[in-house]
């Protein structure tokens, strides 16, 4: 993987909130993302022929695939061009190379506080301390809910 093969970071405020599941849970979503990508990149689709692809292939409601297409683009695995889903570099990049770091560096680059995520497994902080967490200090958020605070018993993963 070189830096070309990983996006730039949208600014905070333009990042995706939140992570939509891919078909097949947490231990296939590559491989569902992968079976998605290699479909819209062998076969020209619209936004709504994907949608229904999705749907049928996996098995999901309408809605849930409407959902998974929305979040692909916006996300930046996607693109379209006169109507056309098409893919994008990165994921072109993924794709040829098999490098699975590329679509994590993806995510990590379009949705918010994913980094932080990463970041807190490698190093988390004791109980009571979220107040140094890389979102907390980073993005000038005050943790002052019970359970970012530490308080009412809840304690973080390896505490």
């Amino acid at each position: 993987m070189t830096a070309d093969d990983i996006p730039r970071p949208l600014p905070f405020e333009r990042r995706v909130k939140s992570i939509e599941p891919m078909p097949g849970g947490q231990t296939a979503y590559l491989e569902s993302l992968r079976q998605v990508c290699n479909r819209v990149d062998k076969q020209s689709m619209s936004r709504a022929k994907l949608s229904d692809w999705l749907s049928e292939r996996f098995g999901i409601g309408v809605s849930y695939a409407r959902n998974v297409e929305s979040f692909l683009r916006r996300t930046g695995f996607l693109d379209e061009r006169l109507g056309v889903l098409r893919l994008s570099e990165a994921t072109r990049a993924w794709l040829a190379s098999g490098d699975d770091r590329i679509p994590v560096s993806v995510l990590h680059s379009r949705i918010r506080f994913v980094g932080d995520m990463l970041a807190s497994c490698v190093n988390p902080s004791p109980r009571g301390n979220y107040s140094k967490l890389p979102c907390a200090t980073g993005y000038r958020i005050r943790m002052a809910t019970p359970s970012a605070t530490g308080e009412a018993g809840y304690s973080p993963p390896g505490s």
